[in-house]
């Protein structure tokens, strides 16, 4: 059963991820409004909490963002969906990156 609120776009950048005991630089694969997948070998445990910050390279907006767990999946694709709670700083800027990510590419179709 699909449970998002919003669609999904294909991204490649990277984001700057860290938690207590957690740090990551890594690869954004998609995201929506709502969340971003990022590409991770060992995520933490779904529930965990995050501060996300990343860069529109258009304009150079740094988004920085408070972020939960969602879910995380392993072997073959393993990462961690991340649901976005709240922002520091760039949620306009945020807001017109997804825009133009699905301007770019369209929406995803489920994999």
């Amino acid at each position: 059963m699909e449970r998002r609120s919003h669609p999904r776009y294909r991204l490649t950048g990277r984001v700057w991820c860290e938690g207590d005991g957690f740090t990551l630089h890594a690869r954004a694969l998609n995201m929506s409004l709502g969340g971003v997948f990022v590409r991770a070998a060992s995520p933490p445990s779904a529930g965990r909490r995050l501060r996300l910050v990343f860069k529109d390279e258009v304009d150079s907006s740094e988004i920085v963002a408070e972020a939960e767990v969602a879910w995380v999946r392993g072997n073959p694709r393993p990462g961690m969906g991340l649901r976005i709670l709240a922002f520091e700083r760039g949620s306009e800027a945020f807001q017109r990156f997804v825009e133009r990510q699905g301007k770019q590419d369209g929406e995803l179709e489920e994999a």
